[in-house]
């Protein structure tokens, strides 16, 4: 069981209930019960003080998922801290799962991704964000972060980070598998109708040349028929808006092509394969003579645009698989 925690804080004018964020755990038993909370939160922000604080666990209600221990006899600041230390989840862990849903395994060693920065907190809360920006420390303070995922860690200055504040990272797999590409669930918000079919490969070989499995680049699906203009704005309110359009010769479209390139011979094998829409990050001059000879419509949403939706699909992951961690998206 779990939900919405009220506790009681002894102040010199008497005792009054706070809200703690974040509930959860095991059924409570009698005056000792353990009850597993996330976070801790008082409403008018005054802090912890160092009287004794109560849980009333007649207040716990449904609903919510937690990832830490707290008895309900604890007393202080000190108690509270320890508490919420003994966390489950760890950098390890959802490092080990997206390994498998990215797929690392078909890229170089060099190229996998995974941990960039060790870190020792015990995780309940994480940060994604494509790259380094300014703020980010006081983003980690003020979402009071536990770790963090970056898509472009390289300008991260560690040094401003608290010592123990671990960052993932995955650039290749991430771009490949939850942007533009062979992505299943770009795939469904697209409300396709048909098994995916993938278009272009990638192959890496490792060090010493042996070859890795193969990548698709791209996918494509079939789409109840629908003017070219419905398609393009149910695109837009996807991704938020789009570099630039062609209708070619389709006036309905309902199959699209989704690739993370555009070249001459990809556009050329998607229109054989019946696609008449070519969904792709950015517009190639070189693919140009293809798509005035076979008619293809085309729908560039730029890169940084397809990125961010991936940050968002890459939350939507992980909550998935941990309903309990809270992901904070910075985009």
């Amino acid at each position: 069981m779990g939900g919405w925690l009220t506790g009681k804080e002894k102040t010199s004018g008497g005792s009054y209930k706070k809200k703690i964020i974040g509930v959860g755990g095991l059924p409570v038993q009698g005056a000792n019960a353990v009850t597993k909370v996330t976070r801790i939160k008082w409403e008018n922000q005054t802090g912890l003080t160092a009287s004794t604080f109560f849980v009333d666990v007649n207040d716990l209600l449904t609903n919510s998922t937690g990832c830490c221990w707290l008895s309900t006899n604890h007393s202080g600041p000190a108690s509270f801290s320890n508490a919420m230390n003994n966390i489950t989840l760890s950098l390890t862990d959802i490092s080990d799962f997206l390994r498998k849903e990215l797929a690392v395994d078909r890229y170089p060693a060099d190229e996998q991704g995974g941990i960039y920065r060790p870190g020792s907190r015990p995780i309940a809360r994480l940060g994604l964000a494509l790259e380094p920006f300014a703020g980010l420390d006081d983003w980690i303070e003020r979402e009071q972060l536990d770790a963090l995922w970056l898509h472009r860690p390289w300008h991260l200055q560690a040094d401003t980070l608290p010592s123990d504040i671990g960052v993932l990272y995955h650039h290749l797999p991430f771009d490949e598998t939850l942007t533009i590409g062979y992505c299943e669930p770009l795939a469904s918000q697209l409300d396709a109708t048909s098994d995916l079919e993938p278009i272009g490969y990638k192959q890496a070989v490792t060090k010493t040349g042996e070859p890795l499995p193969k990548r698709a680049i791209g996918m494509l699906l079939d789409i109840n028929g629908q003017e070219f203009d419905e398609c393009l704005d149910h695109v837009k309110d996807l991704l938020g808006n789009y570099d630039r359009a062609e209708a070619g010769r389709q006036l309905d479209v309902d199959r699209i092509a989704v690739v993370g390139a555009m070249t001459d011979e990809l556009v050329r094998e998607a229109a054989e394969r019946g696609a008449n829409v070519y969904l792709t990050g950015q517009y190639r001059k070189p693919a140009q003579d293809a798509v005035n000879e076979t008619g293809m419509a085309v729908i560039a949403v730029g890169h940084r645009r397809s990125e961010e939706w991936g940050l968002r699909a890459l939350a939507d992951l992980l909550r998935t698989e941990w309903p309990g961690l809270a992901v904070f998206v910075q985009e």
